[in-house]
């Protein structure tokens, strides 16, 4: 992915996972376990396979020994490659995300289903559903086609923008963007981006209009239609002490917290509990997002020692709020 960067002193939101943090436990690899769906992007000769994960998962992958890709004629077709990854498997610190994944240039035209799986194994016996289909297309014999440009579902909170850059009726090589402060202006930069993929971490506050060509060896195709990208007006939010505390009857927990007022950044509009590690990102943790009313939260949790963040946050960021540790016998 391709970034742009402009100053600014808002910390980004994450993106909030919806995931039992407390009903689960510790992350223990179960081999032969598939990674579904996987995130595919194809151009020309060219193959690019992306798992979005969080903590939990990259210790799965480490838990493991590894992962296997196979790719094949059809779903448990054919093998055509059967490729072992090893650990350590650490988030892709230049992703807006925590991504895992593997870029293939040289891949002949063609249609081919992959699946990644735990651990390293000789032989595939993966459910139809598990296989992802994968098409490369051929070079292109003509114009490009008219450019498209999207919101990704991954990136676009807070401050952090990310968008797919694609073409309709044609295959563009490399894509041609404006990004200006009015519709159809390219007085923030007009330049060219090869990976389909346009990023911004911390973006200041503003609304900003980008547009796209597409272009390849035939020449340079239309222009997108204009996409406004509205960034929030976000103060710096210092973290707090929210005085979160846990309380354990068997395998019963309960962790309770005090509510704050309003951060510089405005008011507090969703409360995150995350499985705590603080040599990750924390944009990497796994979150589960609760609204704003709740002041605590009980599940039933597995044997074993536990620490958890609170963490709270609106429009503007979220921040760390409190951190508890305890264990469940």
């Amino acid at each position: 992915m391709e970034t742009f960067t402009l100053p600014s002193t808002a910390r980004l939101a994450t993106t909030a996972f919806i995931v039992g943090i407390l009903s689960a436990a510790p992350a223990s690899a179960q081999v032969g376990t598939a990674f579904t769906p996987l995130a595919i992007a194809t151009a020309p000769s060219y193959a690019s396979i992306r798992i979005y994960t969080g903590q939990n998962t990259i210790d799965q992958m480490n838990a493991a020994g590894g992962v296997t890709l196979f790719a094949a004629t059809a779903p448990n077709g054919t093998v055509l490659a059967r490729v072992p990854y090893f650990p350590p498997f650490l988030p892709n610190p230049n992703e807006l995300d925590p991504t895992y994944g593997w870029d293939y240039p040289g891949v002949p035209p063609g249609t081919y289903y992959v699946a990644v799986i735990l651990g390293i194994v000789a032989a595939p016996n993966i459910a139809p559903g598990d296989w992802t289909q994968l098409v490369v297309p051929g070079g292109c014999a003509g114009p490009p086609g008219t450019g498209l440009v999207s919101r990704e579902v991954f990136g676009n909170t807070g401050n952090n923008v990310r968008l797919r850059l694609a073409s309709w009726g044609g295959c563009a090589s490399t894509y041609l963007v404006d990004l200006g402060t009015s519709p159809g202006a390219a007085n923030l930069g007009s330049f060219p981006v090869s990976s389909g993929v346009l990023g911004g971490a911390a973006v200041p506050a503003g609304t900003y209009y980008v547009r796209v060509r597409g272009q390849n060896a035939a020449g340079i195709g239309a222009y997108s239609a204009v996409l406004p990208v509205t960034v929030p007006a976000c103060s710096t939010i210092d973290e707090d002490d929210y005085a979160l505390t846990s309380t354990v009857v068997g395998s019963q927990v309960t962790l309770n917290w005090t509510p704050k007022p309003p951060p510089p950044g405005g008011p507090v509009t969703f409360y995150e509990l995350a499985l705590f590690a603080p040599s990750v990102p924390l944009e990497a943790w796994p979150h589960i997002l609760l609204p704003t009313p709740a002041t605590s939260i009980s599940a039933s949790v597995p044997p074993g020692a536990y620490t958890v963040a609170l963490l709270a946050g609106n429009s503007c960021g979220s921040w760390l709020a409190g951190v508890v540790a305890f264990t469940v016998p």
